[in-house]
């Protein structure tokens, strides 16, 4: 079942849009934790006091959207005047993160500070000081995923390398996962650990060549041979 958003849309006057828009927005709605702002170009001069005001009016401290050529919502399309829509939703704090990206440092740091006070991780691009967590860069193989981060520093040398270890990287290892893994869980299932067992010893080039050849039998025969002996019974 899809989460319900609660919307408002106001035009006109840029000193009454936050009023505007409160005055759309059901008065239940008392446990929506993130809220959607967009604004029309001719609104962006008080997105900064908009957002305050909506926070406050609200009880969210929570906050995405940005600044559009125009608007389009209730059936209209709004470009040359002041306009902002507004959606607030009930989601789980823990099912967001906030991406803190305006070019107004009042409004970073005031999205950081709210975001460290409830204990929730954000990323401002380019300002790593106001950073409790970094994009990562990331290469995936199946269920292999390896995360390149600069942390913060330059998102063009994480790009490069990422790209320098896609380029290396062989398409078989979410083959090779997958393999694992279907044995680790044969030996859970059967009540033996996995501990002590010689998983470092033949997981090598060897066998991920035999995979990426396509020759799974001797692969799969490998691994058992490596791993299987010792206390393989429960």
């Amino acid at each position: 079942m899809s989460t319900p958003f609660a919307a408002a849309l106001a035009a006109g006057d840029m000193a009454s849009l936050a009023r505007d828009c409160l005055a759309q927005l059901p008065r239940t709605e008392k446990d929506a934790t993130l809220g959607i702002l967009y604004v029309s170009e001719p609104a962006a001069p008080v997105l900064p006091q908009l957002v305050r005001d909506l926070a406050a009016g609200t009880g969210i401290n929570s906050w995405v959207g940005g600044v559009g050529l125009g608007i389009c919502a209730g059936g209209e399309e709004i470009y040359d005047r002041p306009a902002a829509a507004v959606m607030i939703a009930p989601l789980p704090s823990d099912s967001f993160r906030l991406f803190a990206a305006t070019d107004d440092p009042e409004v970073d740091q005031h999205v950081f500070d709210l975001a460290e006070a409830r204990g929730v991780w954000v990323h401002c691009p380019d300002d790593p000081s106001r950073c409790s967590a970094h994009a990562m860069a990331l290469v995936r193989r199946g269920p292999v995923q390896v995360a390149v981060t600069t942390s913060g520093t330059s998102p063009a040398l994480a790009a490069y390398l990422r790209g320098y270890l896609d380029a290396r990287l062989d398409p078989a290892l979410g083959d090779v996962a997958a393999l694992l893994g279907r044995l680790r869980r044969e030996l859970l299932d059967a009540g033996a650990t996995t501990e002590g067992r010689t998983w470092s010893d033949v997981v090598d080039d060897e066998l991920v060549a035999a995979v990426a050849a396509g020759d799974l039998e001797r692969a799969e025969s490998r691994v058992r041979a490596a791993v299987l002996p010792v206390g393989a019974e429960p």
